[in-house]
């Protein structure tokens, strides 16, 4: 597995060790699961120093996950995480959970081409939003994709919340994602991370 790691020591998050891309990339290498992630899904994690908005409704965005699109040449996809205020990186939380959810959307495109998995997930996901507001801030989650990209992250960051309140969906992620792998609180808390 290759995962470029760019520029994560600029996003001075207050830690205990040193945050740098070598140490960000042994973390993720060794906490998720890369069986479903070929390259070509995702080949770069990137931390860009700015504020990002939405060119139309001028809606903060957080993190973006830019997938392969060989037409234009670029055929890896990598992931892009925003500053997240003008004063700076605060919500640990926030922006741990915002990098796993773009994964999932990065795994998302590697497995949705399996029409049992999409059978299944499309099954799981039962066509309506969830109700993931009080695990995390939702964003107005619509699509099965949204959906399963938010799943991913609470799997790993808060898998016991998910298991207590959607339990079919936490079941799904055990067994056709991360192929039996359990997160225990300590293992993925933000804390942890930086």
């Amino acid at each position: 597995m290759f995962l470029d790691i760019r520029n994560f020591a600029a996003t001075n998050l207050p830690q205990g060790r040193k945050m740098d891309d070598i140490y960000m990339r042994d973390y993720l290498v060794d906490l998720l699961p890369w069986h479903y992630l070929l390259r070509e899904r995702l080949g770069a994690l990137e931390y860009i120093d700015e504020l990002k908005f939405e060119e139309n409704s001028r809606k903060q965005i957080a993190a973006y996950y830019f997938p392969p699109n060989t037409q234009q040449g670029e055929g890896v996809g990598r992931i892009e995480i925003y500053l997240q205020t003008k004063k700076g990186n605060f919500f640990r939380r926030h922006f741990w959970l915002d990098i796993l959810h773009e994964i999932g959307h990065a795994t998302y495109g590697g497995l949705s081409h399996r029409s049992r998995f999409q059978r299944e997930w499309l099954t799981v996901w039962g066509g309506t939003p969830s109700v993931f507001d009080d695990l995390r801030i939702s964003n107005s989650i619509s699509s099965d994709e949204e959906e399963f990209a938010q799943t991913y992250a609470l799997y790993v960051q808060d898998g016991v919340n998910l298991k207590d309140q959607h339990l079919i969906r936490y079941s799904f992620m055990r067994k056709n994602v991360f192929i039996g792998r359990e997160y225990e609180p300590e293992e993925t808390s933000a804390s942890n991370v930086y």
